[in-house]
């Protein structure tokens, strides 16, 4: 087969098809991740002080549909509670208010609309413990 090839394409050529394809590569991989709405911040600290409600916001990078996403608080035990959502400053954020909690481990699991059309799940860990 290379035989073939050296036969075929001359040497430039072969390097320039080479540096084409690996250019082709590098833009699907980049146009493959931004297909989702990957969380790139949370203002929700690891640990919450327990009995205190507290505004939490979730950044993506890249636009969300708060009226079509969706966020469960879990407890340890799998209990679900939904929490409402309603949309950040910024059109990839959304922003919700974190009930107060007695001690205990938790999560928000959510379930987003990247603007896209791509939809992305995933659990965010937390604890609700007194400080140190």
């Amino acid at each position: 087969m290379a035989v073939v090839l050296r036969t075929l394409y001359p040497e430039g050529m072969r390097r320039s098809s080479a540096l084409l394809l690996a250019l082709a590569g590098v833009i699907f991989l980049e146009l493959d991740a931004r297909a989702h709405a990957v969380l790139k911040k949370s203002s929700l600290p690891k640990r919450v002080v327990p009995e205190t409600a507290q505004p939490v916001v979730l950044s993506f990078n890249s636009a969300v549909e708060p009226t079509l996403s969706r966020v469960v608080l879990v407890d340890a035990k799998g209990t679900e509670r939904e929490i409402a959502l309603h949309a950040g400053a910024a059109r990839n954020e959304i922003a919700l208010d974190l009930p107060a909690l007695p001690p205990g481990a938790f999560g928000l699991r959510y379930k987003v609309l990247a603007a896209d059309g791509h939809v992305t799940e995933n659990l965010l860990r937390f604890s609700v413990a007194a400080g140190d």
